[in-house]
């Protein structure tokens, strides 16, 4: 019977020890990974005390004008309210372009609304500006998430949507998208940031509506 060959043994033992060994390709990407996980929770730091003191300061510069209408126009967009009643008034009162502008504003806000309120908010799960800044202002703050705005985005929504369909009505609706997403601040229902994405958000939706359609024609 021949013995065993214990040269090759060993060899076969260190070539199963190096092919354990971490390789340097392996190490290098993990100090990659690491590297751009720690960047990103440092750039995230400072968004959200950039968030913090940009609200902080809203705060501390009440205007008596601002406190009477901000709440009053961020209650008027709860639940939609305000843009159902601008898309009647455009139906009614505009031509068929109106119209047009009207109905495709109102798909891209109905749309935008389960995005924003049912997905983004529950997958990010950002809490509402603290209470101790809350009672400073007037208007009542929803306790559903914080990020997105989802006023912000309704409104942006609508306003893109119907502005692509007739130009001329995106003047006057994009006053009242910066109100409405100024109000969201001023009552401290919400972060700048908040705001930021929520308008990115709607904005997004509404030209993924309508490029398809410029794409057919």
């Amino acid at each position: 019977m021949a013995a065993p060959d214990r040269a090759g043994a060993v060899e076969v033992s260190r070539g199963e020890m190096l092919d354990r060994r971490p390789r340097a390709d392996d190490q290098h990407g993990a100090r990659a990974w690491q590297a751009m996980i720690g960047a990103c929770q440092a750039a995230r730091g400072r968004v959200r005390r950039l968030d913090g003191r940009m609200l902080e300061w809203v705060v501390a510069h009440p205007d008596p004008m601002l406190d009477r209408w901000m709440p009053r126009l961020s209650r008027a967009t709860d639940h939609l309210v305000a843009w159902w009643a601008v898309a009647a008034v455009m139906a009614a009162a505009g031509g068929r372009q109106s119209r047009e502008a009207a109905r495709w504003g109102l798909v891209a806000m109905l749309l935008t609304r389960p995005v924003c309120n049912a997905a983004v908010k529950n997958l990010i799960g950002r809490s509402r500006p603290p209470e101790r800044i809350r009672r400073r202002r007037p208007g009542r703050v929803p306790e559903s998430g914080s990020f997105p705005s989802g006023h912000t985005a309704a409104a942006t929504a609508f306003v893109t949507a119907a502005a692509l369909a007739a130009p001329r009505v995106g003047p006057p609706l994009g006053v009242l998208a910066v109100g409405v997403a100024y109000a969201r601040v001023y009552t401290a229902a919400h972060y700048p940031s908040d705001v930021a994405a929520g308008a990115l958000l709607g904005v997004t939706v509404a030209l993924t509506l309508h490029l398809p359609l410029r794409a057919d024609e």
